[in-house]
């Protein structure tokens, strides 16, 4: 089954937002973290209903209200399966995100 068809099964308090019947991003990094988890579903990286899981259940230990926070635990359940999985080591992921953000400090100064 598709991602996309998966994505139609999810409880209604963790579905991706939605205006008749098609996705909602209100911000373009939203659509990239849906693609993002997407393609990897369907490269076989991880498994749907693991993803799913991790998904509801950060939505509900966080309490999530509006897009950005929904796409927070997006983002968060996909670090989580990728971890779980063995796919993506935590420490070198920590490591990197930690670089992109004195990046994007030194940037925005």
């Amino acid at each position: 089954m598709s991602a996309e068809l998966k994505l139609a099964q999810l409880p209604e308090a963790s579905s991706p937002p939605r205006s008749n019947g098609e996705f909602v991003f209100d911000a373009p990094w939203h659509a990239r973290a849906f693609g993002l988890a997407a393609v990897l579903v369907e490269q076989g990286l991880f498994d749907w209903d693991t993803f799913r899981d991790a998904l509801i259940a950060e939505i509900a230990r966080t309490g999530q209200n509006g897009p950005d926070e929904y796409y927070a635990c997006w983002l968060q359940a996909l670090v989580s399966t990728l971890t779980a999985s063995g796919a993506v080591d935590e420490s070198v992921l920590s490591r990197r995100a930690a670089e992109f953000a004195a990046h994007a400090r030194d940037e925005v100064f």
